[in-house]
């Protein structure tokens, strides 16, 4: 069950499914997918699918319901790989810490934690 911290409105830049990992967009105020490669910053849960141009409220707090990209287990600290889906992270910018666990097409729940990464959560 998700528990929303706060709940930003951002312009997609991309197409973006409630569930999905969104990441800082390249204008101010817009978000896009994650991708791995960018730096998450919380999950959309605005519902069904958004187009580029389309506002979409993402949850940047709390405790949000995510898309698994591959098997994930409670207490594994989680990030996006290329289409925005959860997936267990040892590097790199996290999205947050898993809840529950999940296979890929599963929803789990992640503890958004702003600025986690990877590797300095595995080595604490």
């Amino acid at each position: 069950m998700s528990h929303h911290g706060q709940v930003i409105t951002r312009l997609a830049k991309s197409a973006m499914a409630q569930h999905s990992i969104a990441a800082v967009g390249d204008e101010p105020g817009s978000v896009t997918v994650a991708t791995g490669a960018n730096t998450p910053i919380g999950v959309c849960i605005q519902p069904g699918e958004s187009v580029a141009g389309d506002s979409v409220d993402i949850c940047e707090s709390g405790i949000a319901e995510v898309l698994c990209g591959g098997a994930i287990a409670a207490g594994d600290i989680v990030g996006a790989d290329a289409t925005g889906r959860a997936v267990k992270v040892t590097s790199g910018v996290a999205l947050g810490i898993a809840l529950t666990a999940g296979t890929e097409g599963d929803i789990a729940e992640v503890r958004i934690v702003p600025h986690l990464t990877g590797a300095a959560a595995a080595s604490a």
